[in-house]
């Protein structure tokens, strides 16, 4: 008999195996699916920043372009207002030109006609 509650004894231990054996692999399956549960959370969480990111950076470069467009009209401005404000001041240096010799003219003239 006591062969009989050996077996018994040991087919006992096979199944509070078994079962701590299963319990474990449920508890590891539930560490897990609780695992990949936080992961997709993480990444879903990562995925939105980077297009909060990628939406940033589009209006960041948008403004620069935009700085960049309106400095370059302004520029081009002061590029315009200097060469118009040299051809006035070519302008004025001619018509002076042109009044001193007309005038060294004159004067040439009056002496000419006066010297007799």
């Amino acid at each position: 008999m006591q062969a009989t509650d050996t077996g018994s004894a040991s087919s006992r231990g096979r199944r509070n195996n078994k079962e701590k054996s299963m319990s474990q692999i449920d508890s590891t399956k539930a560490q897990l699916d609780t695992h990949e549960a936080i992961c997709a959370e993480r990444y879903s969480q990562i995925t939105d920043r980077f297009a909060n990111i990628e939406i940033r950076f589009d209006r960041i470069e948008t403004d620069i372009k935009e700085i960049k467009d309106s400095t370059q009209e302004h520029f081009d401005e002061i590029k315009r207002l200097i060469s118009n404000q040299q051809n006035e001041k070519f302008k004025t240096i001619i018509v002076t030109a042109g009044s001193i010799v007309v005038g060294l003219l004159s004067l040439l003239g009056y002496i000419v006609v006066h010297i007799k």
